[in-house]
């Protein structure tokens, strides 16, 4: 296995560090992700997996869409986490160097994982979706009044299992906030479908109420990563006096593409044609880069700053 994510984050804590000494496997640690050294690890140390997070993968398309990923490598599957992923990344990737891409899920406060995906047989390899629960964990998908929603529809994750928190430390108030009866209120807004596969949408709090129409960032995103115009993207809830919100798409380009009204028209129609009207970007912004986190998610605060 190969590692560049942050040990001091529970990702590479645990699925990295702690897995491979459990299983005797090799672990090659990288400082930082740097994509000429990595390009060059995954030959030399003939490594077979490696545990990554959108932004990488992403990177690893165009590295390989460059010619530059070599053709002579054992990499079988990638873990992708921390994020979600865009259904085209894991495509792109697959379609680029035959490498299967597998989704989890989890968070700190569940030591981390609680869903995992499936690289065997084929038709269980569904990288759009972070998989089916673990064993002993319990998940139901509730509205606000906390009801059960039907099979498909979007609504909140909340689980139990032995994985889980006993609360925050010395935080009894935010600790009853997500804990309730025993069930861990996740935040996530996910859906379901008829085989109990998970899919993420995107938090609850990061939601955009477009008119009172929920927007969820990480479906527009996707979407924008399809365009071959589109090398990283992050969206936002913008203020909005007849709206409310609007979403707000901060888009960066790959080499070759120039900036222009007419791109960012293209752009939006590009989602309207995919998605629900109501989910196009209103406005678009391109940028040089998109402010994420160590471990890849997007730093959302930062772009809303920018629209101060």
């Amino acid at each position: 296995m190969l590692c560049f994510l942050p040990l001091y984050h529970i990702y590479g804590l645990t699925v990295g560090l702690s897995l491979t000494l459990t299983l005797g496997a090799t672990l090659v640690l990288m400082p930082r992700f740097d994509m000429p050294k990595l390009l060059a690890l995954l030959q030399q140390e003939r490594v077979t997996m490696m545990p990554m997070v959108p932004p990488a993968i992403n990177a690893l398309c165009q590295a390989a869409e460059a010619g530059n990923f070599p053709k002579e490598h054992c990499v079988r599957w990638i873990k992708s986490g921390a994020a979600p992923l865009a259904p085209e990344l894991a495509r792109r990737l697959t379609d680029l160097t035959g490498i299967t891409v597998n989704q989890g899920y989890g968070m700190t406060e569940a030591s981390p994982v609680t869903h995992v995906g499936y690289n065997t047989p084929p038709n269980m390899n569904r990288p759009a979706s972070i998989g089916q629960p673990l064993a002993l964990t319990e998940c139901r998908v509730v509205d606000l009044n906390d009801g059960e929603v039907a099979l498909g529809e979007a609504g909140e994750l909340v689980m139990r299992g032995p994985q889980f928190m006993l609360g925050y430390w010395k935080d009894p108030q935010t600790t009853a906030a997500v804990l309730r009866d025993g069930w861990y209120y996740s935040g996530d807004i996910v859906r379901t479908d008829e085989d109990n596969f998970f899919y993420v949408l995107d938090r609850r709090k990061e939601m955009i109420k477009y008119k009172g129409f929920p927007v969820a960032p990480a479906e527009v995103e996707a979407v924008l990563l399809e365009h071959p115009a589109v090398r990283d993207c992050g969206v936002v809830a913008k203020p909005d006096a007849s709206a409310g919100e609007i979403p707000c798409a901060f888009v960066v380009l790959r080499p070759g593409n120039v900036s222009s009204d007419k791109l960012a028209h293209e752009l939006q129609s590009f989602v309207s044609d995919r998605l629900t009207h109501y989910k196009q970007p209103r406005e678009v912004r391109f940028v040089d880069v998109v402010p994420r986190t160590p471990s890849g998610k997007i730093l959302r605060r930062e772009l809303r700053k920018t629209l101060a």
